[in-house]
């Protein structure tokens, strides 16, 4: 696909970022999400940093990853999230503490990196639909739902608890 395809739009099409340190994992997720026909691809990019020169207007789906040099984990999230755009992770780094620091910030979904395609842009469609909903995957979704039931107050738990279980879980 040229680049100029990419850059064509339709009312229903939705403009995506990709922020990966690796290179051909980047490419990857870009040439998957322009091969869907219904996204515009944003700004690929290595780093939070290298992505928020773009200056991209607020309301895009960003695809993160957390291992990344500068800003990274929690912190990246949060530094999307505060430029207006929507979050979903996708990273090797699937473990339970980083998944719930990364919704705490507010990631809308995360992924771990062994996804399908298919399953990759079903998240980013939705993200893109749904608002505010978190998805999650497989064995995340069941961290999620573990703590929770941990909590002392069932439903009662708040994104500082998150915040604070992430901080005291230690790496």
């Amino acid at each position: 696909m040229s680049a100029s395809a990419t850059l064509d739009t339709t009312p229903d099409q939705i403009t995506v970022s990709v922020v990966e340190d690796h290179p051909l994992f980047r490419a990857a997720l870009a040439s998957a999400l322009t091969g869907a026909g219904w996204v515009r691809l944003g700004v690929p990019a290595g780093s939070v940093e290298e992505f928020a020169a773009h200056r991209r207007p607020p309301g895009d789906v960003v695809v993160l990853d957390l291992g990344l040099p500068g800003a990274r984990g929690a912190a990246a999230v949060l530094a999307i999230v505060e430029l207006g755009h929507r979050v979903l992770v996708m990273s090797a780094q699937a473990e339970r503490t980083d998944v719930l620091a990364a919704i705490a910030a507010g990631a809308r979904g995360f992924l771990s990196k062994d996804a399908d395609a298919a399953e990759f842009l079903q998240a980013v469609r939705r993200i893109a639909a749904e608002g505010p909903k978190a998805i999650l995957a497989g064995p995340i979704a069941q961290a999620i739902v573990d703590k929770v039931a941990e909590a002392p107050r069932p439903g009662a738990m708040t994104l500082a608890d998150l915040a604070a279980y992430k901080h005291n879980a230690g790496p």
